[in-house]
């Protein structure tokens, strides 16, 4: 048994090695990392030959410093003074240092960095003031200032934020009003914005549940990178999800009836457009329990559990006649689904594993929330389902491992789950056609272990691939890692 679990991490760390791979690497001064430090690493794709553009923010005990590879390999410098509020240091004749900006940088959310030809602006968050402030810095005289803020309401959820056209774009959803709000900032401009409300047969249709799942989180929407997309089951907590592709917001949400809408906002023009897909037959007369549902690229799956069973109901986005129904049950499930189901106790621990059954899934299953993620591939669908198995209201939960940041993760305690996968041919509707490829969060997270005694700054995915940023303290050398999201 010990030689089995030796050689199982011995493959285990072997494929994490040969997954990474490094794509940034710089070593800084000692002014440049001190106890006070908070990093930011901005990695984009700069051209087509897969080149990068990488941007730190180091902020220590007076300066702020901006520092970058450009795409053509140069390395640039920002170094701004900054006076601290609380600081008694009034006799400096440096114009550059403003009274406040410093307390910003160090009580704030980093939101989105951008760079353009001249400036770079830094988009922060302050949760106490509800605001999010608009920092923008001219690189050839360092001179920094507050361009714009957006305040908004203590219930706003943050959709999306980036950065299209020379364009800052910001949405928030707001469920008290059923609303969605557009803040639109172009450069050199300032900012605009648009409310886009609902139509009325959503507003006559309360959600499914507008309370917190576990009072882990006060995000009542989650937000998915892309429409195609597998996500850890362990950072499922939402009641609303969104999409986002180009200038189209797609929110995807249940309500009391068991009908999912699917509403489609156009970000540039504010048009909005609605889909209802009605409660399925198979459950119209029981209809107790949550529906819960996921997109994967062109198919809307949908899950309800029942008594002794879970329905699994598959739409097409974009054909009206497709429909399909999947039943699991006790007796049908190990035919059925593409693994046993499998309770995880401590994801930092690959060892912490162990294999349970269906009715103890299903039983689980009823009480909490039915979680579904995965994606479509080759006219396949491969999907995990899940379920919490605890809830750890007083501990340090793993709500989103994108919004991480310099946490300290080795305090994270995220709630055991159980799960399985399933996988089935779109047209014909057969199952077990493959195995869900989810072992790049494998390798993340043990990159993430490896890596414990550096601080992680930053966690990102850009274009099929996540991107880990860690600063080694002692030896001041930042590296940046890439991980394919399929491997």
């Amino acid at each position: 048994m010990k030689r089995n679990i030796l050689f199982s991490l011995i493959i285990f760390v072997s494929g994490y090695l040969s997954a990474q791979e490094i794509v940034f690497e710089q070593t800084f001064g000692k002014e440049s990392l001190v106890n006070d430090v908070k990093a930011f690493v901005h990695t984009v794709q700069a051209s087509a030959d897969g080149s990068l553009f990488s941007h730190l923010l180091f902020r220590t005990k007076t300066n702020i410093k901006h520092q970058y590879k450009t795409s053509d390999g140069r390395y640039k410098e920002i170094n701004v003074p900054l006076l601290d509020e609380e600081s008694n240091d009034t006799t400096t004749e440096d114009s550059r240092r403003k009274p406040g900006l410093m307390n910003h940088y160090k009580r704030s959310d980093y939101i989105l960095h951008v760079v353009s030809n001249d400036k770079v602006i830094d988009v922060l968050y302050n949760p106490k003031t509800f605001a999010y402030y608009f920092v923008a810095t001219l690189p050839k005289t360092g001179e920094i200032t507050i361009e714009d803020t957006v305040f908004v309401k203590y219930n706003a959820n943050l959709i999306d934020c980036y950065y299209e056209d020379s364009t800052i774009f910001m949405l928030h959803y707001f469920p008290d009003e059923n609303q969605i709000k557009i803040s639109q900032k172009k450069l050199g401009a300032e900012i605009s914005n648009r409310k886009v409300f609902f139509p009325s047969p959503v507003k006559r249709n309360q959600l499914q549940e507008k309370e917190f799942l576990d009072g882990t989180s006060n995000k009542l929407i989650y937000h998915v990178y892309e429409r195609n997309l597998w996500i850890p089951p362990y950072s499922l907590n939402y009641n609303i999800l969104s999409y986002r592709k180009k200038d189209e917001l797609q929110v995807v949400f249940n309500d009391k009836e068991h009908n999912t809408w699917i509403v489609t906002v156009n970000i540039t023009s504010g048009n909005i457009s609605t889909k209802k897909y009605e409660c399925p037959a198979e459950i119209q007369d029981n209809r107790k329990g949550k529906i819960t549902g996921w997109i994967a690229d062109s198919t809307l799956i949908r899950g309800y559990t029942a008594t002794d069973k879970i329905f699994l109901f598959f739409n097409k986005l974009g054909d009206a006649d497709y429909y399909k129904s999947i039943v699991l049950t006790e007796a049908n499930h190990d035919s059925l689904a593409s693994t046993q189901v499998n309770k995880t106790g401590n994801f930092w621990s690959r060892s912490n594993f162990s294999v349970s059954d269906f009715s103890v899934f299903l039983k689980k299953a009823k009480n909490n929330k039915l979680l579904i993620t995965g994606y479509e591939e080759n006219g396949k669908l491969f999907l995990t389902l899940a379920v919490k198995f605890d809830i750890l209201p007083n501990a340090t939960l793993l709500g989103n491992l994108m919004t991480l940041g310099a946490m300290d993760f080795r305090q994270v305690k995220p709630p055991s789950y159980l799960s399985f996968d399933i996988s089935l041919q779109t047209e014909s509707g057969k199952t077990n056609v493959g195995p869900t490829k989810q072992l790049v969060w494998d390798k993340l997270l043990m990159s993430i272990y490896a890596n414990r005694n550096n601080v992680l700054v930053n966690i990102s995915y850009q274009k099929d691939n996540y991107y880990l940023a860690f600063v080694n303290i002692e030896t001041r050398k930042l590296t940046v890692y890439r991980y394919h999201k399929y491997l």
